[in-house]
């Protein structure tokens, strides 16, 4: 699924490059394609490019939200991360109710290592929607990232709750279930994530993990072999992962 899915977008993107190309052409100002282009661009991994677009925008309209907020990701993208927080708390001066921006402030925190800090950005972005599946399962991350592996697991069966389609949620449950040695209860977890999602390539890789603890060797490099079938970006990695388990029989 994710291998299609990265297909299909990257020929959405180049599409969508062209046509932003196109329209600007006729209109070097227009802030809406401009932002456009900025998105396409940063999936493309042109992240200074797509700063920069953004920061066209916040030329004219130094409150522009959407534009302050990709401007956020692109320099989280670079590794920038205090200056990605400045700009995102622009956004929150302009819009104390913006509730993504209070997430992708969070998010950032936790790039530099401020869980706890993250956790009360997330808990703001919670506080005005309820409903924010993400911010729910990123404070899972973060209390995991605590050691607070109980806490983060009820975080993360919330998220669950809210989109249990999320495979994401149900691998980072799994990491959890992982960090207390419940391991089978792990397993499980993978597997729901792979199911939902069987181009997932760190949750066949950290089954594998939990399988070669309880010394389950075989079924640990059937899930390698079966990951190269479906990861396709991935297979090197598993063919020495395959490689290694063989040699220690």
């Amino acid at each position: 699924m994710r291998e299609q899915a990265k297909k299909i977008n990257n020929s959405l993107y180049r599409d969508l490059l062209d046509y932003s190309d196109q329209e600007l052409r006729k209109n070097p100002q227009n802030t809406l394609i401009l932002i456009t282009k900025s998105y396409a661009l940063r999936e493309d991994k042109q992240f200074q490019q797509a700063i920069e677009l953004c920061e066209t925008v916040l030329r004219d309209d130094p409150q522009h939200l959407h534009a302050l907020y990709r401007r956020s990701l692109s320099l989280d993208d670079l590794k920038q991360y205090s200056k990605a927080i400045v700009c995102i708390e622009e956004a929150l001066k302009i819009n104390p109710q913006y509730s993504i921006g209070y997430f992708t402030k969070g998010y950032s925190l936790g790039l530099e290592g401020k869980y706890q800090d993250e956790i009360l950005c997330y808990d703001k972005a919670i506080q005005l929607d309820p409903n924010f599946a993400m911010a729910i399962n990123n404070k899972g991350n973060s209390l995991r990232n605590l050691n607070k592996y109980k806490d983060a697991i009820a975080y993360y069966d919330k998220a669950i709750q809210l989109d249990p389609t999320n495979a994401n949620a149900y691998f980072n449950k799994g990491n959890s279930l992982n960090n207390l040695n419940k391991y089978n209860d792990a397993i499980a977890y993978y597997d729901k994530a792979i199911q939902l999602d069987p181009t997932y390539a760190n949750a066949y890789f950290n089954k594998g993990e939990v399988l070669q603890k309880i010394k389950n060797y075989s079924l640990s490099l059937n899930t390698y072999e079966q990951a190269i079938l479906y990861c396709q970006q991935d297979q090197e990695k598993f063919k020495c992962l395959i490689a290694e388990l063989k040699s220690k029989k």
